[in-house]
């Protein structure tokens, strides 16, 4: 069994288990790093889990690649990797801080989680993102109210911020099916 409070990278087989999107939509290949900001145990009260929550943070990477859908469309002759999935690539990177806290608050188990955009602030595309591409996604927690968790996010290509944006999600748990 999977030691999932202590996790701090994954691989594919582990990102389709945790998220629930799949191509085209899945925006995440590999998660390089989770960090969290102090040490998780099971057993810790719900307090002792929130005072961990700020200043945790995840980085993940997506490959574009030229084969994929939304380049038919956008744009013919000068693909660019739309900005909504830029956001969409962010989102999907933050699924992955709350896995730890959720299992360190479960027993060390992992239940089917579900993690929903909310809404976001101050979005930012700096440079277009092209076919060829690694973009590396890192997203920290800013402050968790209940179900809701507010993020940093930033998407880097080639140690360049390309994009950047503050959004909120909404954290369920055992909402679907495994």
């Amino acid at each position: 069994m999977k030691n999932w409070i202590d996790v701090n990278e994954l691989g594919i087989d582990d990102v389709l288990r945790i998220l629930p999107h799949r191509y085209p939509f899945l925006m995440v290949d590999r998660v390089l790093e989770i960090k969290i900001s102090k040490p998780l145990k099971i057993g810790m009260s719900a307090e002792e889990l929130v005072s961990n929550h700020k200043g945790s943070y995840t980085r993940a990477i997506k490959n574009v690649t030229f084969n994929e859908a939304q380049f038919q469309g956008h744009f013919p002759g000068n693909p660019i990797f739309p900005g909504v999935l830029t956001l969409e690539a962010m989102a999907q990177t933050a699924a992955f801080i709350t896995v730890p806290f959720v299992a360190a608050a479960n027993g060390g188990k992992l239940p089917p989680l579900a993690v929903m955009l909310a809404g976001i602030d101050g979005v930012r595309f700096r440079k277009p993102i092209r076919p060829g591409d690694q973009m590396e996604m890192r997203v920290e927690v800013k402050q968790t109210r209940g179900a809701l968790w507010f993020f940093d996010g930033v998407v880097l290509v080639e140690g360049k911020k390309v994009a950047e944006g503050e959004f909120l999600a909404q954290l369920g748990v055992g909402e679907l099916k495994s």
